[in-house]
C-alpha cells in the first residue's frame, strides 16, 4: 500500500472536529486492523471570520473561523491495485433509465470520457443493469482498467483488497463532501450542513429557475470568491431560498424579500432555464471537462446535493455563453463605432436593446454594469447602483427607452462608447415574453 497523495484545504473551524472524529472512527480504526498507516490531519493557520451584513436581515453577522489543514497517508495503490475514480450514473424518471454518468476521478488520476457512456455492465459479472455506482480500478502491473460494481468487487478481487479500494472511493467522496461543506446562518448561529450528498434535492429546472433572479439580484459568486471575500456563495444564496426559506415564520420571509436586490421569479426565469439546460445538453463532445459534467447533468431531470453546486454554476456559464455570443453578433452587425452624444448631455433614447449585464462587488457594495445599443448601433454603458427593480431586473436581449446625462464618452478595444449616469428607465420589453410571442 502507498501512501504518497496529500490534501491542503481551508474548511470551517467548526468541521474541524467532525472531520478528525470522522477519519479516526470510520478510517483510521479499519486502517489499524488491517495493518495500514493512519491518516493524519495537520492543522495550520486559523482564519478569523469577518463581521459582515446577513443578506436575509439587517442584523450584523460574523463569518464562519476557517482553519488551514494538512491530510497525508491517503492511499495511492492498494495491493497491486489502483482507484482511477466513481461512475455515477444520473438516473431520470425515478430512477428507470441513466440519462448520462457522472465521473469522479480520484486525486492524481483521470478517467476516460468513454466511461460517460457506460452502459451499468459489469465488467466481472458481465451483467448489465441499473447501478447507483461503480468502480473504476486498474491493474498496477499492466495499467489495465476494468469497471466493476460494488458487490462484484469483492467477488473480484481478495476480500481485504476490495474492502480497501472502496473505502478508499468513499474516503474521497466523505473528504469532499466534509471539505466542501457550506454553512448557513440561522437564527441560532451558522448551522446546518448536507452530509448525506447522493440524495435528491429537487428538479433541474427549478434549481435553475430559482438561480437566475439570484444572479441578476445579487451577481454570480463562486465557492472561492464567497471565502476569498467573506461573502455568501450563490449556490449557499440558491439553498437558503428554496430549502431554508420556506421554513421560516412569515416576518422571516418578508425581511428576505425586503432586502435589497432581491428580486422573485417570474415565468420568463423558467423559460430562460429552459433553455440553459438545452444549451447545456449541446456540450457532451466538449473539449472542457466541466462543459461535458453540465451536458449529463442537463440530460437528467434531478439535482442531488453533490451536483447542487454544479446546477448553480450552469446559470452563470449560460450567461457568458450569451454574452459573447452578442459580442460576436455586434462585431459582424453593422455596429456604429460613433459617440451617441457630447459629455453633459441629457438625451432620450428609444428602443435600446440590452446586450451585456455583469454584478460587480466592491468594498463600497454592489453595482451592475450594463451594456446597451441603439438602433443605430450606438454602443452606451452605465453603472448602475440603484434599488429599482425594473433596471435591477434587466436581462440581456430587453429593449426599453432611457433618460439619462451623458458622463463621459470613451474607448474600449477601438470601440467608441458612450457612458451615462442618472438612468432612468421605461417601456420595457423583456425578451423572454418577445421569444414567447413569437412562437406563438
Amino acid at each position: 500500500m502507498t501512501n504518497d497523495q496529500t490534501i491542503t484545504k481551508d474548511i470551517p473551524l467548526a468541521n474541524l472536529g467532525r472531520l478528525e472524529a470522522l477519519i479516526e472512527t470510520k478510517i483510521n480504526r479499519k486502517n489499524r486492523r488491517i495493518g495500514a498507516a493512519p491518516l493524519v490531519v495537520e492543522r495550520g493557520e486559523i482564519i478569523e471570520g469577518a463581521l459582515v451584513n446577513d443578506p436575509h436581515t439587517t442584523n450584523l453577522v460574523r463569518w464562519p473561523d476557517r482553519i488551514h489543514i494538512t491530510i497525508t497517508g491517503i492511499p495511492a495503490h492498494i495491493e497491486g491495485w489502483t482507484l482511477v475514480g466513481v461512475i455515477e450514473p444520473m438516473l431520470a424518471g425515478g430512477g428507470a433509465e441513466a440519462t448520462g454518468n457522472m465521473l469522479y476521478a480520484a486525486p492524481g488520476q483521470t478517467m476516460n470520457e468513454s466511461y460517460r457512456d457506460w452502459d451499468g455492465e459489469c465488467g466481472h459479472c458481465n451483467t448489465k443493469r441499473n447501478r447507483k455506482i461503480a468502480y473504476v480500478i486498474k491493474e498496477t502491473e499492466t495499467s489495465n482498467e476494468l469497471v466493476v460494481g460494488k458487490q462484484c468487487l469483492t467477488n473480484y478481487l481478495p476480500s481485504t483488497t476490495a474492502e480497501a479500494l472502496i473505502r478508499m472511493a468513499g474516503l474521497h467522496q466523505t473528504l469532499a463532501g466534509i471539505l466542501d461543506d457550506e454553512f448557513e446562518f440561522d437564527s441560532d448561529g451558522w448551522t446546518r450542513s448536507r452530509t448525506d450528498r447522493g440524495n435528491i434535492c429537487g428538479s433541474l429546472v427549478r434549481v435553475l429557475a430559482e438561480t437566475y433572479p439570484i444572479i441578476r439580484g445579487w451577481g454570480w459568486v463562486s465557492k472561492t470568491v464567497a471565502q476569498e471575500q467573506e461573502r455568501q456563495s450563490t449556490a449557499s444564496h440558491v439553498d437558503y431560498r428554496m430549502f431554508v426559506l420556506p421554513c421560516k415564520d412569515s416576518s422571516k420571509q418578508d425581511e428576505y424579500w425586503a432586502a435589497p436586490n432581491n428580486i422573485e421569479a417570474t415565468e420568463g426565469d423558467e423559460e430562460f432555464a429552459k433553455q440553459a439546460r438545452d444549451w447545456a445538453a449541446t456540450h457532451s463532445g466538449s473539449d472542457n471537462e466541466y462543459m461535458r459534467n453540465l451536458a449529463v447533468l442537463a440530460g437528467a431531470d434531478t439535482v442531488t446535493w453533490r451536483s447542487f453546486g454544479l446546477a448553480v454554476s450552469l446559470i452563470s456559464a449560460y450567461m457568458r455563453h450569451l454574452e459573447r455570443a452578442d459580442e460576436l453578433k455586434r462585431e459582424q452587425e453593422s455596429t456604429l463605432n460613433e459617440w451617441y452624444a457630447n459629455e453633459g448631455d441629457k438625451i432620450e433614447v428609444e428602443n435600446v436593446r440590452v446586450t451585456k449585464v455583469h454584478h460587480l462587488e466592491s468594498d463600497w457594495g454592489s453595482s451592475m454594469l450594463l451594456m446597451m445599443k441603439t438602433e443605430a448601433g450606438h454602443i452606451l454603458k452605465t453603472f448602475y447602483s440603484g434599488s429599482k427593480e425594473e433596471i435591477l431586473g434587466l436581462q440581456i436581449g430587453d429593449t426599453l427607452t432611457i433618460k439619462a446625462t451623458v458622463k463621459e464618452c470613451d474607448e474600449y478595444k477601438d470601440w467608441k462608447q458612450t457612458g451615462l449616469t442618472r438612468m432612468r428607465a421605461s417601456d420595457i420589453a423583456r425578451a423572454a415574453e418577445t421569444t414567447t410571442t413569437e412562437a406563438a
